[in-house]
């Protein structure tokens, strides 16, 4: 811009409009004049931009006590006096009207009692996993996969990713690699002397404790996992297992999980997990530790753990975004997957994605209620005002009388807002002793560990609630009622022009349309979560129980079904090595007759025992399921019906498939189930038989239950002894599956 051009522009208008009024006349041209002075010279120094933002600040900066323009006669009254009279008036017309105090107070504080609980789960959902100090550089790689027309996105990543990523990349400043709990099934057990722990165990780099703020009390964020028999535990655990006496660091523990025993060394201790971390852990392992176990994981074909990076703060997301997407494919060819990056804070709230698409997942639950809290309140609100002008009547002499001594409107109209103020403190207050009452309720049915504290977040969250309903509830009542003609007031007479009428019937007529709009949003969540617990899922799940076969039930475990399917009260007892909720593994290493060579189709892999399907009431449609009567089953394998069709096999009993390079005969088709939540569609999968697999499965005879669990109990005592028998009704834990659609429900209520 040339310096003709920059002589041409002005400043903004509105600030010296805004401040003049309140400034002494005398200086007015003065002032105006060094303003645009100034402006004029930062134009030419700084730009545009700046000189308006300098100029507005100048403007403001004027507001001194030396510049203000004097009083006048009706502001030098006794305005604390006129404010003492508000309120004490206020108080006398509500000791005079109780009931309509009563209903506005009730009405206020039940609505802001929703309001601040619905703030208090907001505030909790938004704090998951952003405790961490690199939060705002911390991203996860992810993975999407396509299946012949439809895409998958999923977590797991090669477990090489992390550290060719660091070294390729001068973006990538930090990097770990995550094995997460539960990944591998069930928990392991942690023994230390002759005392044992059922614990959960997650395996990471040795970059994990940089990476995250999982603060150590114990032990050197960058040694605690730099030698493979390290292991770090939590705070928790160490005062468990060691006490206060002994010191952890160095203590040798004895890790069993599934048929491995391994002796580790505690090189660290990390403090109590934050309730706001999604997946909580008590011990951590190398890396290293899980390959050795798994060796096929360092292949960069196969993909398990998951791929955290740290970023620099001028890295181009997008960009990079671009330039990893085909980062594997370099490394292995015809590599199928395609990365890219998720801000780490983002993925409890953005969880989900549709054909390779990001979708809202659980944020918009958040925005929902967020909605759901200021639609309450506005109707209590509107209910406040419409009493309000009601009881009008009762109040035109006053309001005549006042404005005929002199009483400006803007004064009457304070009045109005300093009752409204009054009643909303009274509601707040009422407010928070009622949520300090079901605050513990409230945080059981929504799984939260919500508290009600008084720091200053809370106060101005608390502060803005109470002006928002002040100025809301007062504005109308104090615009209409001190609008009112002081003549028609004296005589008792309501003026009330087609526009008032309007107005309040306006204010019914939004009012009662929240209300049903409401009303109808709980009825359907509430089918919805119905529709979700009646669902047909292709399988039974009442009456059916599971846990672990840790311990000395790993290589027991066969002989320990076979006792308990004698047991009175069981009626089919298995193993299982995955399970219906959403664990389970994945495969496209099938090949058959007829295979199209582009194709690429996952397959949902479980592993089971013998009478697995049996155990879940699941329908055969054709063939037979896995016996011991029939020799080598595990040559055999069984597909779900999407899996034949996929497949395109006319006949499938009796044909053969190609499995991870092994022939695997067809006994058997199983009509389709769900065996992950319903929000994904069922996919192609298969059983193959895996005798010795981590999950009993039991079902038993409705009506006696309890005893029937007694026996188990018993049994397992004998069988797998020092480890308590923790079991898992398998339709509370399938229900947990849809733990946000109950939240929403509850919160909805």
């Amino acid at each position: 811009m040339n310096n003709t051009n920059l002589n041409q522009v002005g400043p903004p208008q509105w600030p010296w409009r805004l401040v003049r009024r309140f400034l002494n006349p005398y200086f007015h041209e003065e002032l105006e004049g060094d303003l645009e002075e100034r402006f004029q010279d930062n134009l030419k120094k700084y730009g545009l931009r700046r000189a308006r933002l300098l100029f507005v600040s100048g403007a403001f900066k004027l507001l001194r006590p030396s510049l203000m323009r004097k009083l006048s006669g009706d502001l030098r009254l006794n305005q604390y006096g006129m404010l003492r009279h508000h309120f004490l008036f206020a108080i006398r017309g509500f000791k005079r009207f109780k009931t309509s105090f009563a209903i506005n107070v009730l009405g206020l504080s039940s609505s802001l009692v929703c309001a601040l609980l619905i703030a208090l789960w907001v505030e909790d959902e938004w704090k998951m996993d952003r405790f961490h100090d690199k939060t705002d550089t911390l991203y996860q790689v992810k993975q999407n996969v396509n299946h012949t027309g439809t895409v998958e996105t999923i977590n797991p990543t090669p477990a090489l990713l992390g550290q060719a990523l660091l070294e390729e990349l001068p973006d990538v400043l930090e990097a770990a690699s995550v094995v997460p709990p539960h990944w591998y099934g069930s928990d392991g057990i942690l023994q230390y002397g002759d005392k044992q722990y059922k614990t959960i165990e997650q395996y990471a780099s040795k970059e994990f404790f940089n990476v995250f703020s999982f603060p150590l009390i114990r032990g050197d964020a960058d040694q605690v996992l730099a030698a493979k028999q390290n292991v770090v535990i939590s705070e928790s655990y160490a005062d468990r297992i060691f006490g206060e006496e002994i010191d952890p660091v160095g203590q040798p523990i004895i890790w069993m999980k599934d048929d491995t025993t391994l002796t580790y060394q505690v090189s660290g201790v990390f403090e109590r997990i934050p309730v706001h971390a999604s997946e909580p852990f008590d011990v951590v392992f190398t890396l290293e530790t899980f390959l050795d176990q798994y060796p096929h994981i360092r292949k960069w074909g196969n993909s398990d753990p998951s791929t955290y990076v740290v970023l620099s703060e001028q890295a181009d997301v997008a960009a990079l975004d671009e330039q990893i997407r085909n980062f594997v494919a370099t490394k292995k060819d015809d590599y199928p997957y395609t990365l890219f990056l998720q801000k780490f804070s983002d993925t409890y709230l953005y969880n989900q994605y549709e054909n390779g698409l990001p979708m809202p997942g659980r944020v918009q639950y958040v925005k929902l209620f967020t909605l759901v809290a200021i639609l309450v309140l506005i109707i209590a609100c509107i209910n406040f005002m419409n009493l309000t002008t009601a009881r009008a009547s009762r109040r035109l002499k006053e309001i005549g009388l006042k404005k005929t001594m002199g009483l400006k409107r803007g004064s009457l109209a304070i009045q109005f807002f300093v009752e409204a103020f009054l009643i909303s403190l009274v509601a707040f207050v009422l407010a928070l002793g009622l949520i300090a009452f079901i605050l513990p309720e409230f945080n059981t049915f929504s799984g939260k560990h919500l508290q009600l504290r008084l720091d200053w977040v809370f106060m101005i969250l608390s502060m803005g609630l109470l002006v928002f309903t002040t100025l809301l509830a007062g504005s109308y009542p104090a615009l209409y009622l001190s609008g009112l003609k002081p003549i028609n007031s004296l005589r008792g007479v309501i003026s009330n022009s087609m526009g008032d009428i309007w107005t309040r019937k306006g204010l019914v007529v939004f009012q009662f349309a929240i209300s049903l709009a409401l009303i109808t949003s709980v009825l359907v969540v509430s089918s919805q979560v119905s529709f979700i617990q009646n669902k047909d899922l292709g399988f039974e799940k009442e009456h059916v129980i599971y846990f672990n076969a840790d311990g000395q039930l790993v290589n027991r475990a066969e002989t320990f079904v076979a006792a308990l399917r004698n047991e009175t009260g069981v009626t089919y007892a298995s193993l299982f090595g995955h399970d219906l909720l959403g664990g389970r593994g994945s495969t496209t290493g099938l090949k058959w007759e007829g295979k199209d060579p582009e194709a690429r189709i996952r397959f949902g892999n479980l592993e089971v025992g013998y009478d697995l399907i049996e155990t879940f009431g699941m329908e055969l449609l054709e063939g037979r399921t896995f016996s011991p009567d029939f020799g080598d089953e595990q040559s055999k394998i069984l597909f779900n019906e999407t899996a034949i069709k996929a497949m395109g096999l006319a006949d499938p009993l009796g044909q053969t498939i190609t499995l991870w390079g092994k022939d695997r005969e067809i006994i058997g088709v199983v009509k389709d189930f769900h065996f992950e939540s319903l929000h994904k569609e069922i996919l192609p999968c298969f059983f193959q038989y895996a005798p010795r697999s981590s999950t009993v499965v039991v079902r038993l005879v409705p009506g006696a239950q309890a005893q029937t669990l007694e026996r188990i109990e018993a049994l397992y005592n004998e069988y797998n002894p020092g480890l308590p028998f923790d079991f898992h009704f398998f339709d509370q834990e399938y229900d947990a599956l849809y733990k946000s659609e109950q939240q929403v429900a509850g919160l909805s209520t």
